[in-house]
């Protein structure tokens, strides 16, 4: 290895703990724990942390003091061609071969599907007792979850006999460049008691499965370390999804409007109504599928020519509440394709069902655009208390009924449901508004018994409204009554019926209205 190789990395990851570790104090609030599992650590070292952002190796380093012997810490990388792809953006322009070198980062070799050659940088390194950094799981989450180890660590660990540092990192996952500057998320990363050769590696001529257990094992023990660490929860600005948000005039507007409309007697409800009939049509409906059907228009389902009726529209159809269950309704969208896009390869139907379904949009509008489940095959169970709900329902799944998936309507509540036992074990659960309704003893009752029908490997995709400004408005005017819980209250409620806290992702949107968790058995 090149001097300079080594010289370059030592400076600027020195360099990293003098400038970023008091800008990463301040903004994400960080604390290192467990330093005292590096005392009279020796090389070769594996660092292997859990990999939840771009940002993850920036904060690494600072595990370690000024001039550690420890330094520089070497990092597996992919390939550099592969960071050429479009899905970098911008970033793909300086993430050339000097940029990783310098700072440290040694690309595998791919297409040999040979753990020696791919790793053969990472194994000189080690052999020359370097420190070297390499992700279990091999990529950065894509939902906030841990995902399957694979094997490049254990075999690392076979190879060289290297200590192994496990790293928690407790998360980046999903931060913004506000939530950095407002200081919204605190960031812990732990260091664990090192692990060596013979806690991962347990036969003498291992094969490919083996180097992949002693990784999950690796893997495993940030797992456990994880779930005693408070849940990290954030705000998805996803702009992909074209959130709806506040403009600075509307923030300021709100400042003044909302307490005005809290401030209204209970019999305004009655003058609200008159004001056009998007507005009537949803407290005529609160808390079924007709009015969120409306909500979800913009009130834009009805021809409305008056102009002060036009103008009550826009009052009432971007008021924060309004703005928010579209967003929400966008999430619960992304959130399936997702899930979809990952296991359409499976062979067998993907059983999916929907709770409380209402009009099932969220669903349908999924599936419609299904180009990304390539021959996947579906099964969707809809159901509902509501038989004009149901029928709804029917008469949307119009849109889809030319794919070939099969449609099952369930008229019955979730109580009976879910003692019924069903039969089908279900890939996805989608569960969005009905809690918003049940008191904890009775969402804990829901939860027990959509974990006992999830396969392994499902998610759950619920929600919860949020406490807000708007709150009184909507409880005590529009007649909306809901039992409001912030996101990390409905998510102790998941860990209470059995689900683990590590596997879960836990956030807002924008507005902070209503909180989401998608949830892994």
């Amino acid at each position: 290895m090149n001097n300079f190789f080594y010289i370059i990395p030592f400076i600027l990851q020195n360099l990293f703990f003098v400038f970023f570790l008091p800008i990463y104090k301040f903004f994400i609030r960080l604390e290192v724990r467990g330093r005292e599992n590096l005392k009279n650590l020796k090389g070769p070292v594996i660092l292997a942390p859990n990999h939840t952002s771009e940002l993850d190796p920036t904060i690494i380093p600072l595990i370690f003091p000024v001039f550690s012997r420890l330094l520089p810490i070497y990092s597996v990388i992919y390939p550099i061609e592969k960071y050429s792809d479009p899905s970098f953006g911008w970033r793909r322009y300086i993430y050339k071969e000097l940029f990783f070198e310098v700072l440290g980062g040694y690309p595998t070799f791919s297409g040999f599907k040979d753990y020696e050659t791919s790793l053969e940088n990472h194994i000189n390194l080690l052999n020359k007792g370097r420190t070297v950094c390499i992700f279990p799981e091999g990529k950065c989450t894509t939902d906030g979850n841990l995902r399957p180890a694979r094997g490049g660590l254990g075999f690392l660990v076979h190879e060289t006999e290297a200590t192994v540092i496990p790293l928690v990192i407790n998360s980046l996952y999903g931060i913004s460049f506000f939530d950095f500057l407002l200081r919204r998320r605190k960031v812990v990363m732990t260091i664990l008691k090192p692990m060596t050769i013979d806690d991962i590696i347990f036969v003498e001529e291992p094969t490919v499965e083996d180097f992949r257990h002693g990784s999950q094992i690796v893997l495993d023990k940030i797992r456990e370390s994880l779930k005693s660490q408070p849940l990290i929860t954030y705000i998805d600005n996803d702009k992909e999804l074209n959130l709806e948000k506040n403009s600075l005039f509307k923030s300021i507007f709100n400042i003044f409007f909302i307490p005005f409309l809290n401030s209204l007697p209970k019999n305004f409800k009655f003058l609200i109504r008159r004001t056009n009939e998007a507005a009537a049509t949803v407290i005529d409906n609160a808390t079924n599928h007709k009015a969120l059907e409306v909500l979800y228009s913009k009130g834009d389902m009805f021809s409305l020519k008056k102009v002060g009726s036009q103008f009550f529209k826009y009052v009432w159809f971007n008021m924060n509440n309004s703005k928010a269950v579209r967003n929400r309704l966008k999430f619960v969208k992304r959130e399936l394709k997702n899930h979809l896009e990952n296991i359409s390869d499976i062979d067998r139907d993907i059983e999916i069902i929907s709770i409380a379904s209402g009009s099932s949009r969220a669903i349908i509008e999924t599936v419609k655009d299904g180009h990304y489940l390539k021959d996947a095959k579906l099964s969707i169970t809809f159901l509902d208390k509501d038989e004009n709900a149901i029928k709804y329902s029917k008469d949307l799944s119009v849109h889809i009924n030319h794919l070939p998936i099969k449609l099952d309507w369930v008229h019955d509540s979730v109580g009976n449901f879910l003692r019924g036992l069903p039969a089908k074990k279900y890939d996805v659960v989608e569960i969005v508004g009905l809690l918003d309704y049940f008191n904890d003893d009775k969402v804990i009752e829901t939860f027990k018994g959509i974990y006992s029908i999830l396969e392994e490997g499902g998610i759950i995709i619920t929600a919860n409204v949020n406490h807000n400004k708007e709150e009184k408005f909507v409880s005590d005017i529009i007649d909306w009554k809901m039992i409001y819980r912030k996101v990390d209250e409905l998510a102790n409620l998941l860990v209470k019926a059995g689900f683990d806290s590590s596997k879960m992702r836990v956030f807002y949107e924008p507005l902070k209205i209503h909180g989401m968790i998608v949830a892994k058995k």
